[in-house]
């Protein structure tokens, strides 16, 4: 529509209507005017609407993309809880298993005191608590999801994939930001934007060139009865205003778009640092938890029932909880 010529607009006049000689006047049927408009106006207009398009595409880009992170932020949240409402359950299952034990030897081998079982039996209580407050936690985050998917009726049992399943992959933290600063579409929406208002300042130095206004109709003189033609051409003579208000102001604005691209580079640049440095603490953590887990592992091996007659049953509960 911005590269469009201006609609034509035709008029029908009576003039000199009730004349002695004709009381039907001089009638111009119809009057024809089209405005011709100069200075690749029309050009200029299509072509900062044409950049203003793809800098609302990318726009749309960067949403999608975002919803996409949302989507996978909120998936792995799901996934993460589902893990760990499982492994809650499995220690309210020691838990619970320890609670009776030592209460056994309590009761009836009377080898503890009820100063030694009332910590197995608080503990008990803080495991029933993290997996109660854990799946209310979990079915929040299942609603979110399915919210963020589009279908928030939906009622989620459970997610597929395993952490697993998932590897971690490498970042160079000199290539990546060079890579991010390249193709995220915010900087390329940035940069339309002042591809966009190029055109615009263009477009307003152009503007004092007058448009043209062509006109012609056909004229019948019922007063001498004849049928005559009228044509006419005008156009406006930029003496006093001469555009340079708006001139200025598309002046300012490409200058604005020109410090935005700068202001979403340092911003990426910023962000892209705190996700990679984020991201190389969360993996140290990562590598040291899976020591972690190695050694709990092996010594709930110590703990299993073949083991357990050599262990005093204190131990056997303190490699449980570990």
């Amino acid at each position: 529509q911005a590269g469009l010529d201006p609609n034509p607009l035709v008029a029908l006049t009576w003039d000199e209507l009730g004349d002695k000689q004709g009381r039907s006047g001089v009638n111009t049927l119809p009057l024809v005017t089209q405005e011709l408009v100069m200075g690749r106006k029309l050009k200029l207009s299509r072509a900062a609407a044409e950049r203003e398009v793809e800098q609302a595409s990318w726009g749309v880009m960067a949403e999608r993309y975002a919803m996409l992170s949302e989507i996978r932020t909120a998936y792995f949240d799901v996934l993460a809880l589902q893990e760990r409402v499982r492994l809650l359950c499995e220690i309210r299952g020691y838990g619970r298993d320890a609670t009776k034990t030592v209460r056994s030897l309590r009761d009836e081998a009377k080898q503890l005191a009820d100063i030694d079982v009332l910590p197995v039996e608080a503990e008990l209580l803080r495991y029933e608590a993290d997996v109660e407050s854990t799946q209310a936690e979990k079915a929040a985050a299942y609603k979110r999801l399915a919210a963020l998917v589009g279908v928030n009726r939906m009622t989620i049992a459970k997610v597929a994939g395993h952490f697993g399943d998932y590897s971690l992959p490498d970042y160079d933290a000199e290539s990546t930001p060079l890579y991010v600063l390249s193709v995220h579409p915010e900087i390329q929406q940035a940069q339309w934007g002042v591809e966009k208002a190029k055109f615009v300042v263009q477009r307003a130095k152009a503007e004092p060139i007058p448009n043209v206004s062509v006109n012609g109709g056909y004229v019948r003189q019922n007063q001498n009865r004849s049928d005559d033609y009228t044509l006419g051409v005008s156009a406006s003579i930029p003496l006093w205003n001469k555009n340079q208000g708006n001139i200025r102001a598309t002046e300012a604005e490409l200058c604005a778009a020109m410090q935005e691209v700068g202001r979403v580079e340092n911003d990426l640049t910023d962000r892209v640092a705190t996700a990679l440095r984020e991201f190389a603490a969360a993996r140290k953590r990562a590598e040291k938890y899976q020591a972690v887990v190695d050694k709990a592992e092996e010594a709930q091996t110590i703990a299993t029932e073949d083991q357990r007659r050599n262990l005093s049953p204190l131990m056997v509960l303190e490699l449980q909880r570990s």
